[in-house]
Parts: structure tokens; C-alpha cells; sequence
């Protein structure tokens, strides 16, 4: 009796609960009845909802509140079943599509717990708005509806009303396409449109965006229908799986139902059939699988979309034009943007553009690699993929979490496993990051059956593309899987190496190579590395095959030092060669030669001279009398000093001469003897070795040799000041250049008549013509990526002094090139002539800001490191510091230095610099009011200014002779030599000097 008293009644939520448990087993069993899959769905979510709120503690009364309300409305629902023959409006079945929704955005908050007073207000407000609906739905009698539409239509139409799958919520970089689509159909509401693309492009993503998009909904609204393909194998798999969208399974011809079914009513319908390739692959089920394709193109009102990998297009379809073009790569920023939105990480997180590097931008590759950094760095990831590779990746079960499965899938379709040979040809890919041309892959001699029937079959599937080139590549995802699981076979793999070697040859020192085979080489620059990296990793013995990787790397060595062209890093990173070369000082030797060249031009860690030296040692013990030569006259180039270079220069002479060796080695070394006498001032005696070289040049047709014979006269030319003559020798070896193929503006002939080009307008403060050089070398190194070359270092120091020369000291873009070239830390490296240029630099920056004693100190560091290649530099230096304590109205120390530096311009017989000493001089006799000598030291110096045609200098003496012309009181004579210069200065971009000469002018007139 007291158990009896002490059992309560069940509460009211509790009744609410059971009720709606009841309903929703009710609701189930009525969708198992009538076979309509969005009573299952609904009965499902509802059982959710009310097996979810039981345990709820939060926010309980609200959920009770929203259960009742959703009780309330699967009665209605229930009532509406009871008459099959039950009327429905198009606005009932929109209420109840919607109701889906809200029971989805119910289910999900009753499981965590947590929501916002908004978010609960707005589910509050479209529950009952969504019940208010179905109940006026229900109690209407004049709804208007086609002749004879029942509940049976609206089971049939069970796509539009259990939910399509949801619009992708990160998708970018496909607006182009997707607005492409939007407004083909806006125009035709029949179109027929195939979008295509290799796996894991973002094809399914881009339909579901379109067929989501509000411009799509006002179209066809609930007639959008999504139907996957990949299941149906065979024709008839694929009506069965169309069948079974519509369900007209129990129909007997199922194709008729179908066509019947979409026929009746005339309103726009879209369908997307996603996977499309699956049933189109087989090649003997393609002709019927077009055929039904063909019965829906014919329905008037359906606008058709496939989705398929590949390039192809079904045959037996007027597709609407213009075509869609196949699907491509994200660009860069689109790759990121899909990347940040999924992955929090910091902006500049500096492993991040690798990181996507490796994907190729291919959507799928950077949506699974986005999902590891969100909990990994970038860093950490990139340290994975290195050990893992695209399994990294393929963790999921499907095509859409695993970058394996969905490229396993394209590899096993039928085509290609139809052509086993296009699968070897796609493992060849994978070692070619550049691709191949059709011309190259019919010169390679593959062992395959039919070369150019499996690249077709490749670019049809898409595991292959072609690029704006020509050339047929696979994208970096599938070339890493293809390597992992599908390694190239010894056959074609020897026929690759037989391609790539014969292509390098050997290449002998002297030797340029022709425009042919530059642009071959660079062509494939790339795929050599890459096979030679290859080769390399598993080459256990490298005297195989007559030491055949190694010579290639040499050949390779000696194309980039002779074009600029190529990866450093690459050939860096296989230095272990030299010890792994035993005895063989030959190879060693060359090899050592050649990575000191390299270094001449990129910054490394590697001591230059030790490399040369090192590669002399090994040349001199097996007799190598040519390359002895070689590496002595490189020697010479870079002594630092004149005595050792001439004593370098005359050994390499000697050597040649001895030896007996063809002419050409004597010529170089003459010629570095000759540069060397001309850094030390003796000119003639260098011009007249020159001569010699230059008639043997010119007889027998040795462009490069007339090339470096060029080099150094122009370099002997601007010091006497014949810039006009230098200038006619810049262009003759621009062509020559071109002749030999070295027109590329990297090559180092190139950038070195660049650098001439630049200095020798500098010093005629011409510095448009000098700026325009530069501009152009650093935009051709930075398009190259040659950030880290002492030659990039040169061209932003020479910018940087001529925005100082003309005044632009404060422009953004100087001081960007200012901060990089301090970045660089090249200051200890082996380039010593950096460090005194910045110092001179900062000197004539703080000399312009008015402080002098900081423009003092710079300029006396600038004087206190110098090489034998910037021996003229240290007249400038001394002629800049006369300048400051001139300035500073430190008159003796201004005459020493202006006269030192005239001693030493004398020595090394350089004019421009010399004369500007005298005119400096000139300065500190004005300024001691020595009127008469400073006269004539102005006037000799405008003399030699006008000879060489220098505009800034010759206006420098002018406003000078003018001031002291009018002190006295020849005026006409100051008014001619002040307007003379305004146009001087005006040429030279000397913007404040041509207001002080238009002062003086108008003092004049007053």
C-alpha cells in the first residue's frame, strides 16, 4: 500500500516525451508503408530530439518547449498520411522541407547544450511558423494545385524533400565558373553543361555551390534534384540508382517511369548527375549509357550537369556552348584563403606557401592538409609529408577524406587499365616536374606500346594536363602517390637517362653553347634535376657507367655558371660527390672548380679561393695542363690585389705557353693579365695586349672570346673617360650575346655589360639611362629568384646611389632597397667590396641630412676595406670625404684629401674621378680667396667634363666660374655660364641646383 502512495503521476513533460516517442515509431512505420524516405527522415530526427532532450539539464524548459511544438507538428503530418489522396500544395511541400531544416538546427543544439538567446528566438519563431503553415495547409479547400497531384506525387518527389546535400561552406576561387554556369541557365533553362576535371579539383563542390545558389532556388526551386553516380557500374545500375532518387524502383520499365515522371510537369527542373564517369568509363556500356543520357537532354524544360573526371565529354549531347573549360588549379590566393578559413594559423607563418607548394593548389590536397595544421604547425606537417608523402593524406575511407583513394580511382578506371602503358607513362610524369613537349616524348624512344595513345589517355582522364606550352604534366599530389606506389621500370627509366644525358653532353669550358641548346637545356631543367636527384639517392657506386651521374652534374654545373640558370640550392645539397669521387682527381677537380664559380655569383657559405686552389692541386697532379689554366686566370679575376692577380695572369700565360695548348687558353689568360694592368692604371700597356687577342678573336670567329675582350676594354674605356666608345661596345656585345644565345638578362655575359652599361651613365650622371639597367637586371633576378646572388646585392647598391645622387633619399622604394641590401649580411662574405659601398651609402645619406660627423665616420669606414675589383672606388671615397670637411670648414684636411685622391686617380689613370679632385681643389682655393687659381683649376676641369660629356659635373664647374664671374661684376658673363648649367642640371636630375641657378638669374634681373 505505502509503494502504491509513494508512485507519482507522470509530469507533463514526461507525457510530452512518451507521446512524441509514440508519434514519431507511428510517423516511421507510415514511411515504411507508403515507401516516402522524408517521413523516415522526419521520424528519425524527431526520435533524436526526444531520446536527447530526456537527458537534458540546461536550457530544459526551452527544449521542452521546442519538442512540443515539433510533437505537434509530426501529428499533422500524421493526419495528412491518413488520406493518400490528400491534396498537397507546392507551399506544403516547401513548409515541409523547411521543417527538415529546423529539425536539424533543434537536433544539433539539444546535443550541445548550448545556444544563444538569438539563435533559440529564431528556431522559436520559425517552429511556429512552420506549424501556424502545415495547419492552414491542412484547413484550406481552395489551394491550387495541378489536376491530380496526391501524396504519391510527393513520395515521388522525395529528393526535393529529404535534403540535398549541403552547399559547400568553404569554397573559393571558382566564382568565375560558377557564375559561368548561374548565368548559362539563366538564359536557357535547358542547358546542358558538363563540368570537368581530374579527381579532387573541387567538380562536386562547384555543382553543389551552383545548386544551392539563391539565383538557381528562384529557377527551379524544389526541382533541383542531386543524383550520385558512382555506384552504377553498368547502364542498367545506373536507371536502377535514377529509379530508386524518384522511387519508381517497383516500376517495370524504369526508364519510361523516369521520363514519364520528369515529363509531367513542364515547370524548369535541374539535375545534377555527380560521378558521371563511373557508368561512361566502360567503354562497352558507353553507347548505352549516352543513349539515356539522350532521353533526358530531350525533355524541353531540364537543364542537365555531369560532373566527370577527365576532358571528355559524352558523344550523342548538344552541350550548350560556349563550352565550360575543365576544371584547373585554385590560384595562390585561393589555395590560402581555403586554407586560413579552415586552419587557424598565424598570418606569416613562414612554412605555409611551402606547404601549399606541395599541393599544387589541387582543392582537395589543400583541404586535407588545411585539417592537419589545424591541429599541427605547419611547420610539423611539412616535416610529416617529407617522411609520408601523399599518405599523409588519405586517412579517410572515401575519395573525399583519402588524396589516395580518390587518385587510386582515376588510375584503376577502365581507360586506363585498358592502356596498361599509360600507366608507365604517367610514372615517367611523376619524375618530370616540367612535363614533356609531344616533340621531346617522341624523341625519348620509350619502350611503350603506342607513346601518344597513353598520353591521350592520360589528359582524358585527367591524371595528366597540358599546359599553355604544350607540355603534358601531372599535377605534384598524383606525381608524389605515382612514385610511392608505382615506381618507373629499369627500361623506361634507362631511356629517360640516355635523353637527359645526351642532351647535357659534356660541355668543354671555352665552349658557349648555342640558342638551340640553351632553351632545350632550360626547357627541362627542372626534369634533369629531378632525375638526377633520383639517380643519385639510390646510385650506390658513382664510377658506374664511366662515372656517368657525375659528369652529368658537371655539364650541369658548367650550363649554370655559363646562363645563370638553375638551382644552386640543388647542386649544393650533392657537394658529398667530391669525397665519394676517391682517387679520380680529375672529376674532383672540376667539380671543386666549378662549385667556386657558383659561389662567385650566389652567396654560400663555401670558401672561393679554397675551392679554386683545391680544384688547381687536383688538375696540377694528374697533369690537367688546360684546366690549371683555367682555374689560375679565375684566380686572377678575383686577387685582391694588383700583384697578385698580374703574378696569377703571367703563371696562367706561362702555363699555356709551355703546354702548348691551343691558342684560346693563352688568349684568356692575356686577357686577365690585360684587366689586371687596367685596374692598376696601366691602361695602354693593357689595351695593347688586349689588341692581339681581339684581332685572333675576330679571325677565327670566337664570339666568346670577343666577348671577354669586349668586357675589358669597355672596363678600360670609362676610366679614360671615352664613355661614348664604351657605350658602342655595350651594344656590340649585346649582340654577340644574343648570337651565342645568351640573351636571357641573367646570363652572367649579360649581367655584366648591364653592370658597364649602368656605371658608365652614372658617371656621366645620365642616371635615367643608368637607372633603367638596373631596373630591369633586379626585376630579372627577382623574377628568377635569385634574391641571394652577390649580383642582386650590386644592382639594389647602384639603385640606391642613384635615388642619392638625384636627391630621392626619403622615397619608400629606396629605402626598401636600402633595408635589403643591410639584410643580406653580406658584409662578412666573400664579396668584400659590399661593406665599403653601404658605408659610402649612409656617408652621403648623412651628408644630405646635415650630419657630418656621422657623414664623416661612414666615409673613412667606406676607405678602410678595399679590393683590387673596386680599386677606382677609393678615389670617390676620398673625393666625398674633401667634400665634408670642406663642409665642415675644415680646410687643410679638405686639400689633403682632394689632393691624395688626385695622386691616386692619377695612378690608376681613372679622369672622371681625377677631375672632380681638381675641382675639389678648386673648392678650398675659393674658400682661401685664391680667385685666380681656383679660376683656372674650374676651367680645367670643365674642360675635361665637356670632353667626356659629364652634364652634372660640367654644371658643378659652371655655377662656380658664375659666382666668381659675377663677385667681379661680369655679369653677362655669369648670366651665360648660370643658364648653360640649368639644362645640365636639369639633364642630370639635379632639381635644387636648377633652382639656385634660376635664383641667381632673377638676382639679375632685380
Amino acid at each position: 500500500m505505502s509503494h502504491v502512495r509513494n508512485l507519482k503521476a507522470p509530469s507533463k513533460a514526461e507525457n510530452l516525451l512518451q507521446y512524441g516517442e509514440l508519434a514519431a515509431r507511428m510517423l516511421k512505420e507510415i514511411a515504411e508503408a507508403t515507401g516516402a524516405p522524408y517521413l523516415k527522415t522526419i521520424a528519425g530526427l524527431t526520435t533524436l530530439i526526444i531520446q536527447t532532450v530526456e537527458t537534458v539539464r540546461h536550457n530544459r524548459d526551452e527544449c521542452l518547449r521546442m519538442t512540443e511544438c515539433t510533437y505537434e507538428l509530426v501529428c499533422a503530418i500524421i493526419n495528412i498520411c491518413k488520406n493518400t489522396e490528400a491534396e498537397l500544395s507546392p507551399a506544403m511541400v516547401r513548409n515541409i522541407e523547411h521543417f527538415e531544416d529546423t529539425l536539424h538546427k533543434l537536433l544539433s543544439y539539444v546535443q550541445s547544450h548550448v545556444i544563444t538567446a538569438v539563435t533559440l528566438a529564431e528556431m522559436q519563431e520559425q517552429a511556429s511558423q512552420r506549424h501556424q503553415e502545415v495547419m492552414d495547409a491542412l484547413s484550406s479547400k481552395q489551394a491550387a494545385l495541378p489536376p491530380g497531384t496526391t501524396l504519391n506525387d510527393l513520395r515521388r518527389s522525395s529528393s526535393s524533400l529529404s535534403l540535398l546535400p549541403a552547399s559547400p561552406q568553404i569554397f573559393s576561387g571558382r566564382d568565375k565558373e560558377r557564375q559561368e554556369i548561374i548565368t548559362t541557365m539563366q538564359k536557357n533553362t535547358a542547358a546542358r553543361i558538363c563540368i570537368l576535371g581530374p579527381g579532387g579539383i573541387g567538380k562536386t563542390s562547384l555543382g553543389l555551390s551552383v545548386l544551392h545558389d539563391h539565383n538557381i532556388v528562384d529557377i527551379f526551386d524544389t526541382r533541383r534534384y542531386f543524383i550520385s553516380c558512382d555506384a552504377a557500374i553498368t547502364t542498367d545500375g545506373l536507371i536502377s540508382i535514377v529509379a530508386k532518387y524518384f522511387n519508381l524502383e517497383e516500376k517495370i520499365k524504369q526508364l519510361n517511369a523516369i521520363i514519364r515522371y520528369l515529363n509531367r510537369s513542364k515547370q524548369p527542373a535541374l539535375i545534377i548527375f555527380d560521378n558521371f564517369e563511373t557508368p561512361w568509363e566502360i567503354l562497352e556500356h558507353r553507347s548505352k549509357v549516352e543513349d539515356f543520357l539522350a532521353l533526358f537532354a530531350d525533355i524541353p524544360h531540364l537543364s542537365i550537369v555531369l560532373t566527370m573526371r577527365g576532358v571528355e565529354r559524352p558523344s550523342k549531347i548538344r552541350w550548350t556552348r560556349p563550352f565550360l573549360a575543365p576544371l584547373e588549379p585554385l590560384t595562390n590566393n585561393a589555395a590560402e584563403e581555403i586554407f586560413r578559413d579552415i586552419a587557424d594559423i598565424d598570418n606569416d607563418d613562414p612554412d605555409l606557401l611551402e606547404l601549399l607548394k606541395l599541393t599544387d593548389n589541387l582543392p582537395l590536397a589543400v583541404t586535407l592538409m588545411a585539417h592537419l595544421a589545424e591541429t599541427e604547425t605547419c611547420a610539423s606537417v611539412l616535416l610529416r609529408w617529407k617522411q609520408e608523402n601523399t599518405s599523409l593524406l588519405s586517412n579517410g575511407m572515401d575519395k573525399i577524406s583519402s588524396l589516395e583513394k580518390s587518385i587510386s580511382i582515376s588510375i584503376s578506371s577502365p581507360r586506363m587499365s585498358a592502356t596498361p602503358d599509360a600507366l608507365e607513362l604517367l610514372s615517367l610524369l611523376a619524375l618530370l616536374p616540367d612535363g614533356l613537349s609531344e616533340e621531346t616524348l617522341l624523341q625519348m624512344k620509350l619502350p611503350l606500346d603506342n607513346v601518344m595513345k597513353c598520353r591521350f589517355i592520360l589528359v582524358s582522364t585527367s591524371l595528366a594536363y597540358v599546359d599553355g606550352q604544350g607540355r603534358v604534366k601531372a599535377l605534384t599530389p598524383i606525381r608524389e602517390y605515382i612514385c610511392a606506389y608505382h615506381p618507373l621500370q629499369n627500361s623506361s627509366l634507362q631511356s629517360l637517362n640516355i635523353f637527359i644525358h645526351q642532351m647535357l653532353g659534356v660541355l668543354d669550358y671555352h665552349e658557349y653553347l648555342s640558342k638551340q641548346q640553351i632553351v632545350a637545356i632550360s626547357n627541362e631543367i627542372g626534369n634533369i634535376y629531378s632525375v638526377l636527384n633520383y639517380n643519385l639517392q639510390f646510385l650506390q657506386d658513382y664510377s658506374k657507367d664511366d662515372f656517368r651521374e657525375v659528369k652529368s652534374m658537371i655539364s650541369l654545373l658548367r650550363f649554370t655558371n655559363q646562363t645563370a640558370m638553375g638551382s644552386a640550392e640543388f647542386i649544393l645539397s650533392h657537394r658529398s660527390i667530391i669525397k665519394q669521387l676517391g682517387n679520380n682527381k680529375l672529376l674532383q677537380g672540376h667539380f671543386l672548380f666549378l662549385l667556386g664559380r657558383l659561389s662567385l655569383r650566389h652567396i654560400t657559405s663555401r670558401d672561393v679561393e679554397k675551392d679554386f686552389l683545391d680544384a688547381y692541386n687536383c688538375f696540377e697532379a694528374v697533369g690537367a695542363l688546360k684546366e690549371q689554366v683555367i682555374v689560375m686566370t679565375c684566380l686572377s679575376y678575383m686577387a685582391d690585389s694588383f700583384i697578385k692577380a698580374s703574378d696569377m695572369a703571367r703563371k696562367a700565360v706561362s702555363l699555356a705557353t709551355n703546354g702548348s695548348l691551343p691558342f684560346y687558353y693563352q688568349c684568356g689568360a692575356i686577357i686577365a693579365l690585360s684587366e689586371a694592368l687596367c685596374k692598376d692604371g696601366y691602361i695602354d700597356d693593357a689595351l695593347h695586349h688586349l689588341n692581339e687577342q681581339e684581332t685572333w678573336a675576330q679571325a677565327t670567329g670566337d664570339l666568346g672570346l670577343e666577348i671577354k675582350c669586349n668586357l675589358t676594354r669597355i672596363q678600360a674605356y670609362i676610366p679614360l673617360g671615352r664613355f661614348e666608345e664604351a657605350s658602342m661596345l655595350c651594344d656590340h656585345a649585346a649582340h654577340i650575346c644574343d648570337a651565342l644565345g645568351l640573351y636571357t638578362a641573367i646570363a652572367p655575359a649579360s649581367l655584366l655589360f648591364a653592370f658597364s652599361r649602368g656605371a658608365l651613365f652614372f658617371l656621366k650622371s645620365e642616371y635615367d639611362h643608368s637607372r633603367e639597367p638596373m631596373q630591369k637586371l633586379r626585376q630579372a633576378l627577382d623574377s628568377e629568384c635569385f634574391h641571394d646572388t652577390i649580383y642582386y646585392a650590386h644592382a639594389l647598391h647602384n639603385l640606391v646611389d642613384i635615388e642619392i645622387a638625384t636627391g630621392k633619399i626619403a622615397t619608400p622604394q629606396m629605402q626598401r632597397n636600402l633595408e635589403k641590401l643591410e639584410s643580406m649580411e653580406l658584409l662578412s662574405g666573400y664579396d668584400d667590396t659590399l661593406a665599403p659601398l653601404l658605408h659610402y651609402s649612409r656617408s652621403q645619406i648623412y651628408f644630405a641630412n646635415g650630419d657630418l660627423k656621422n657623414a664623416a665616420i661612414h666615409c673613412i669606414l667606406s676607405l678602410g676595406s678595399f679590393h683590387l675589383r673596386a680599386v677606382a672606388f677609393r678615389s670617390l671615397s676620398l673625393n666625398f670625404l674633401g667634400d665634408i670637411y670642406l663642409k665642415q670648414q675644415e680646410h687643410d684636411d679638405a686639400m689633403n684629401t682632394y689632393i691624395l685622391s688626385l695622386v691616386f686617380s692619377l695612378k690608376i689613370t681613372h679622369k672622371p674621378f681625377m677631375y672632380q679632385a681638381i675641382r675639389g681643389i678648386g673648392d678650398v682655393f675659393l674658400v682661401l680667396d685664391d680667385i685666380n687659381t681656383a679660376i683656372s683649376l674650374f676651367q680645367i676641369a670643365l674642360n675635361a667634363f665637356i670632353a667626356m660629356d659629364v652634364h652634372r659635373s660640367k654644371g658643378d664647374c659652371m655655377i662656380r666660374l658664375g659666382d666668381i664671374a659675377h663677385q667681379c661684376g661680369e655679369l653677362e658673363k655669369a648670366k651665360q655660364l648660370w643658364e648653360g648649367a640649368i639644362p645640365l642640371f636639369r639633364r642630370s636630375e639635379q632639381g635644387k641646383e636648377v633652382i639656385k641657378c634660376e635664383n641667381r638669374l632673377e638676382m639679375l634681373q632685380i
